[in-house]
């Protein structure tokens, strides 16, 4: 729902609810989030369609608001603190995955018998052969 707009990839507002410094921080509007205050928290205020200058979230056309069941889940959650788990969004936890790893080409191996590596491939093989 929110992070169309409010993700990693699109920041509208310059307000990212991804990542916890990010979303307690706030945007351009101001701190989107008051833990144990819902009623003083943008968040809140913009998904209930009171925001600054009758502003909402999402705004007219662009998608379905919240239910007021998934509204009053994110204002009780702000009341009793606003808990959000360490290490969830921890850039580096997630790079520790192989597979969430950027993308780099490895330096091919010089060898010693370079007529035996037809291919790049060949040369890490024997590179670990002569190892």
């Amino acid at each position: 729902h929110c992070f169309r707009c409010h993700g990693a990839g699109n920041t509208e507002g310059e307000f990212r609810l991804d990542r916890k410094p990010l979303a307690f921080k706030g945007g351009e509007t101001g701190k989107a989030i008051v833990a144990g205050q819902a009623a003083d928290s943008l968040l809140v205020q913009m998904i209930r369609g009171r925001g600054p200058g009758d502003s909402r979230m999402p705004p007219e056309g662009e998608g379905r608001g919240l239910r007021p069941d998934e509204i009053r889940v994110i204002t009780e959650w702000i009341n009793r603190g606003a808990a959000w788990p360490d290490g969830i969004d921890d850039q580096a936890d997630r790079l520790s995955l192989w597979s969430l790893r950027p993308i780099r080409r490895p330096k091919i191996p010089t060898v010693q018998d370079r007529a035996w590596a037809e291919n790049p491939i060949d040369s890490f093989v024997l590179a670990q052969l002569d190892a």
